[in-house]
């Protein structure tokens, strides 16, 4: 429920809902949404994980925390390039990639709050 509530921050629960889908849909609407023009207009961006940032200094902290090893020993994401300390937080993590938004009206998944936001 944690996970629920952080996705859904600042979204209005009427219009959208989280979605679970498997590892190709993933795959695909992640594909989808790096080449979706909510997106690629973005000015702070992680083209790894489909965030977007409101600071260059945001994006900066995000890089630095996610996308550097802090051990030659960390486990890295093959799907974001992210990396984790341990084993355990790799597989929470990975489960992650699979939840998505759904907007209740026009059907449209997508993995990127910004692109949700964004869309009509």
């Amino acid at each position: 429920a944690k996970i629920n509530s952080r996705k859904l921050k600042n979204l209005p629960e009427n219009l959208v809902k989280l979605y679970k889908m498997d590892e190709d849909e993933m795959l695909r609407v992640r594909q989808t949404d790096a080449a979706s023009e909510a997106f690629l207009r973005l000015r702070n961006k992680c083209a790894h994980c489909l965030i977007g940032f409101n600071t260059a200094k945001q994006m900066e902290v995000h890089m630095n925390g996610k996308h550097a090893p802090k051990s030659e020993n960390d486990y890295q994401c093959d799907i974001c390039k992210a990396f984790f300390i341990t084993k355990d937080n790799i597989k929470i993590h990975k489960k992650l990639h699979l939840i998505a938004y759904r907007c209740r009206e026009c059907n449209l998944v997508t993995t990127v709050k910004k692109v949700m936001v964004a869309h009509e």
